[in-house]
């Protein structure tokens, strides 16, 4: 009896689960991730719709999507803050949800790894934007020097010093020649240029290749340029040329490059797995590695082209004049930069010493102030048995730890407190 009662218990408390249904945890509500006031629009809920209409309004726009939880979301957070604050009135700055469940930027893009960081560029009709990874370290300084790549990805090309001064601050060039005079349009090709120098920024994290543009007739032909038809890559002991950029798109002019870069010396970059891409560059032979460190707000580094100078030296069997030049260059550059950095070093060293000189200043002032804190002022009139008149006078203290500790030490009949 007892076992058929405690059966129909148990039955009755399963029949009572079950109606209930499957027991889900229901997903939170989204919080911002950023703070309020930030420089970031934070679109939290991944209304992907609201970002689009917001990135076609804007040239140039920096994309974080991110994952809540995430570690790296959480630190990078920080780091597109301080890129804000740097950047912000060129760049428009957003941050995307893209990992809650049932938002847009969920459903639309399948992201495997948190944080992506994406460069949005409006296209020239204004109906749709390139969109353009950034594939480097995930520090401010990094990113800034990214971004202001982005900004000013070409440079004008007015003279044989403008190139060479090109080829000491890059392991490789690539010039283009385009006509601005010759039509209102702008000219046949140079749009699918320009968006190949942003596309090779996905590529090129320790800033290795200049884009240049070259618009004077008489330029163009010192330099061997055979029309408007051709790009020019222009390595350490050699020029190569693409006939076919006029008819090219960005990512087959990218694509060209890419390929066919040549350096004596190059950054390595080094991601979690260190171990592993240092022993697939030492399974190749023989290797000079140099660990230095790589300052993002610096545009040149001493040790790297110490290094590219040996390399270029080191490579240049035939003795070619070009690759002379070019080590001879990098060695004055390398004098100047160093002239360049003590300037700079005697610089900040007086900036900090003034800006220690009055913090010294002002902990002294504020010392003087506790110091004398307390005031005279004139108090009560009293007569004396003889007649006369006395203005008594009560030291009033402001700062409690000089305040008088008795009526009589103030010498007042009615002290103030």
């Amino acid at each position: 009896m007892l076992a058929c009662k405690l059966t129909c218990v148990l039955l009755l408390a399963f029949a009572a689960v079950q109606s209930r249904g499957p027991l889900v945890q229901t997903t939170p509500a989204a919080q911002p991730f950023f703070p309020r006031h930030s420089l970031v629009s934070d679109f939290h809920t991944g209304d992907i719709v609201a970002l689009t209409e917001r990135l076609l309004a804007t040239d140039l726009s920096l994309v974080v999507y991110y994952a809540p939880w995430d570690r790296e979301s959480q630190a990078v957070r920080w780091e597109i803050e301080k890129v804000a604050r740097y950047h912000h009135e060129q760049v428009y700055f957003a941050a995307i949800n893209c990992w809650h469940p049932n938002s847009e930027c969920r459903a639309r893009y399948k992201i495997r790894t948190f944080p992506a960081i994406v460069l949005h560029v409006r296209s020239s009709s204004g109906q749709e934007t390139k969109a353009m990874a950034y594939g480097g370290p995930h520090h401010a300084g990094h990113i800034v020097r990214f971004l202001s790549r982005a900004l000013r990805p070409l440079t004008h090309v007015s003279s044989h010093a403008d190139l060479a001064r090109l080829q000491m601050e890059f392991s490789a060039t690539v010039l283009g020649y385009y006509d601005f005079t010759s039509s209102a349009y702008l000219p046949k090709g140079f749009m699918s240029f320009y968006l190949a120098s942003l596309r090779a920024l996905q590529h090129d994290n320790t800033n290795t290749i200049a884009w240049g543009v070259v618009t004077n007739p008489q330029i163009a032909r010192a330099l061997s340029f055979n029309g408007t038809k051709s790009v020019h890559l222009v390595l350490w002991n050699t020029t190569l040329s693409f006939t076919g950029a006029a008819n090219a798109d960005s990512e087959g002019i990218s694509n060209w490059v890419l390929k066919r870069l040549d350096e004596t010396a190059a950054w390595v970059d080094l991601p979690g797995t260190k171990s592993l891409a240092l022993d697939r560059l030492l399974q190749k032979g023989p290797a000079l590695i140099l660990f230095t460190p790589d300052n993002p707000y610096h545009t040149a580094n001493d040790p790297f082209n110490l290094l590219r100078e040996v390399s270029l030296d080191y490579n240049n069997c035939n003795r070619s004049a070009r690759v002379n030049n070019l080590a001879s260059y990098l060695g004055s550059v390398r004098s100047r930069g160093r002239r360049q950095l003590r300037q700079a070093e005697r610089v900040c060293k007086n900036y900090l010493q003034e800006q220690l000189r009055i913090l010294h200043l002002s902990r002294e002032q504020l010392n003087l102030e506790d110091e004398t804190c307390c005031r005279t002022m004139p108090g009560e009139r009293s007569t004396t048995p003889g007649g006369s008149h006395h203005d008594k006078v009560c030291d009033v203290c402001v700062h409690p730890v000089n305040k008088p500790t008795s009526p009589e030490h103030m010498h007042c009949t009615k002290p103030t407190s």
